[in-house]
């Protein structure tokens, strides 16, 4: 039984690893951006990392499994919320995950971030209850996969058919678990995580009927390399200036600071205080983390 964030993190660790090589929130055929500040000459450089075919071949004859560990997420991310909520199952031992589904769609626990986004939890938990006969197809019972769509299909206890899981739904149910896991082992939801999950919930909302806005790109980050400069201080205005300017409607910016040493912070610029920042290389703020 999941109580505390770390037990999350080591029941899901394996899971959570193995979604994040298959399936990275940011798609590994996307093209991206960066702008090199460091002169403060214009100097753009654009990019893209293509992801080999046997990989995604791999990837995709092994998404049915994929999706299974991603539900195992969400499962754990439940029971986490129930208990942080004061919730406790009937035997005082384990869940029945009847018991958590019924939780899920009143919309009980509490999750930094996530359950006080009032739509976005509501669809979590119908994901999750509307979900639950696919995950006890794909365990108990029988699915099929057309090999032609990657629709993944499952049937119920009476043989009968339940609504397929289209090739990117299993995609986006993947990526969204992925941004739970994170919203709880970081403590709170970061713009760019509730954006990237509103947009999965979106891509999801025949499997649990909320309506979730979105307005999430699905265009990768610019990257923003500059230098630290001696003083430590960093003008993130600046940054963002001279990045929206060349790359206008860009929803996601990433800053790279190079240290004299040659290594790198790395962080999510839009996310960053605005203004004159002190950076300091040894213990770096918590929105910057060494790459």
């Amino acid at each position: 039984m999941i109580t505390t964030q770390y037990d999350f993190e080591n029941e899901t660790a394996w899971e959570r690893i193995v979604l994040a090589l298959a399936i990275p929130v940011m798609p590994l055929t996307a093209s991206g951006a960066s702008v090199d500040l460091r002169t403060r000459g214009i100097s753009i450089e654009l990019t893209a990392t293509v992801g080999g075919e046997a990989k995604e071949a791999l990837r995709n004859s092994l998404l049915p499994l994929l999706f299974g560990a991603a539900w195992k997420t969400l499962d754990l991310a439940l029971e986490l919320a129930f208990a942080r909520a004061g919730l406790a199952p009937q035997n005082g031992r384990r869940w029945r995950i009847d018991e958590k589904s019924q939780h899920a769609a009143a919309h009980k626990g509490s999750l930094p971030g996530l359950s006080s986004t009032t739509d976005v939890w509501h669809a979590l938990g119908q994901l999750y209850k509307q979900t639950l006969e696919i995950r006890h197809a794909l365990v108990h019972r029988r699915v099929q996969v057309d090999h032609s769509t990657r629709e993944l299909t499952g049937y119920d206890s009476n043989g009968a058919a339940l609504l397929p899981l289209s090739y990117d739904e299993q995609m986006a149910f993947c990526q969204l678990a992925q941004r739970v896991g994170q919203a709880i082992t970081e403590g709170t939801l970061r713009s760019r995580v509730e954006a990237d999950l509103r947009k999965q919930l979106a891509d999801l909302y025949r499997h649990h009927g909320v309506a979730v806005p979105s307005n999430a790109s699905n265009r990768p980050p610019v990257r923003v390399i500059d230098a630290l400069p001696a003083s430590g201080q960093i003008d993130v205005s600046y940054l963002l200036r001279e990045a929206r300017a060349r790359f206008p409607g860009a929803q996601y910016l990433d800053l790279e600071l190079k240290l004299v040493d040659g290594r790198s912070l790395i962080g999510e610029l839009e996310s960053a205080p605005q203004g004159i920042v002190t950076v300091d290389s040894v213990a770096p703020p918590d929105w910057l983390s060494f790459a």
